[in-house]
């Protein structure tokens, strides 16, 4: 009776190879994972480092068309008219032809992951929060804490220093004419000096006929709270001079760093730990 052809290593040396590739997978997967938690900890170090340094431009640094210019609001002549976003219908009712310029203080970009309302509003792309005016001209911009939620901008001082003018700032819900402007538009972060040009308007969302939500613009630089926020169809805009500070670079590398060191680190550590320990 013939043998039964033997393995080509002894059962101890297959199991040994076994578990000298797991030691080793192991250990790769333990280094990953103190770098990318070394990562994400000095991002966020970095992070918070840009938020006590002062990331706005100089007042020699800003043009002169930003400290001399109020936004121009005037009657148009363009009619109602409908755009397409995606799948989504917007009627959009123009009030007034509309002109700024401005310091971006503060942005919010709506294409966030974690903002569901977009889905139902993408050609709304972006906020932009600026200052102009008095503001520079006193400095008052550079002593102002500024933030972006949905639908929002906010800025507080220290009551020591010098009170930022609310009527020279303004938050707008902004709406590409086109995919050149959207690109752009994404472009501008804060310090930036910008120029938009376009229209203010009402607007109402629809799909498949079906009413979803609408709009409405503010028509003055002097209300504030609900519906204070200027919704601006953008024709036109430029970059005027985008910001030179470090903090601002530093700012934007480091929240970038940040969320994605959080995703790879949290991918790793509840799926491929999952993997690993089948």
């Amino acid at each position: 009776m013939d043998e039964a052809p033997s393995p080509p290593y002894p059962p101890s040396v297959n199991t040994e190879i076994i578990n000298k590739t797991s030691s080793l997978a192991g250990s790769v997967f333990s280094a990953v994972q103190k770098i990318i938690a070394l990562i994400f900890f000095l991002s966020v170090v970095f992070f918070i480092a840009s938020l006590l340094m002062n990331k706005y431009p100089l007042e020699n640094e800003i043009l002169a068309d930003v400290v001399n210019n109020e936004p121009e609001q005037l009657p148009t002549s363009r009619q109602p008219f409908k755009v397409n976003f995606d799948e989504f219908t917007y009627d959009l009712t123009p009030k007034y032809d509309y002109d700024i310029y401005g310091v971006v203080v503060t942005y919010f970009n709506y294409d966030s992951l974690l903002n569901i309302v977009h889905k139902y509003d993408p050609g709304n792309v972006k906020d932009l929060c600026v200052v102009w005016g008095k503001n520079i001209k006193n400095s008052a911009y550079r002593h102002a804490q500024y933030g972006s939620s949905e639908f929002f901008c906010w800025a507080k001082w220290d009551p020591t220093a010098v009170a930022l003018d609310l009527t020279k700032l303004s938050n707008n819900h902004v709406i590409p004419a086109t995919e050149k402007i959207r690109s752009i538009i994404d472009q501008a972060r804060a310090g930036d000096q910008i120029h938009m040009q376009g229209y203010l308007v009402n607007y109402s969302v629809s799909k498949n006929g079906e009413g979803i939500f609408s709009r409405n613009t503010s028509t003055t630089r002097l209300d504030t709270g609900n519906g204070a926020c200027e919704v601006l169809y953008v024709t036109s805009i430029e970059i005027l001079k985008k910001n030179s500070s470090i903090a601002a670079e530093v700012n934007i590398y480091s929240k970038s760093a940040m969320y994605l060191s959080f995703i790879i680190g949290t991918f790793i550590l509840f799926v491929l730990r999952s993997i690993f320990n089948k």
